[in-house]
């Protein structure tokens, strides 16, 4: 127990150390991996006066509802029936004995072992 606690307190201590000298290098690199929260502030959707036309949305609570509802259409649970799909997607979703044999031992049970 000793020896691990004085392994992890050597890590910890030469991490410090790493910090301290590259200080500005740590700071740039931890300062830059600020990621924002995305704003929705617009959105441009089909005119309902002209077909085939765009208008643009400003309004916070009109900008609100559109993504609310484009977010609804798009991640929405799909109703889908294997057997009813046409013949391109039933040859996508076929099982493909290309690489069967590469997949057999992922596919077997697990030990106790393992």
């Amino acid at each position: 127990m000793n020896k691990k606690r004085h392994l992890l307190t050597h890590k910890i201590e030469a991490k410090f150390e790493n910090i301290q000298i590259f200080q500005k290098a740590w700071l740039n690199s931890t300062l830059e991996k600020n990621r924002p929260n995305v704003s929705i502030d617009q959105a441009v959707i089909d005119s309902n006066d002209t077909p085939g036309a765009k208008r643009m949305v400003l309004h916070p609570a009109e900008v609100k509802a559109v993504a609310v509802n484009t977010f609804a259409k798009q991640f929405r649970k799909r109703d889908t029936h294997l057997d009813q799909l046409n013949p391109f997607w039933c040859n996508i979703y076929a099982v493909q004995q290309c690489n069967q044999v590469l997949f057999e031992p992922i596919c077997r049970p697990f030990e106790l072992d393992e």
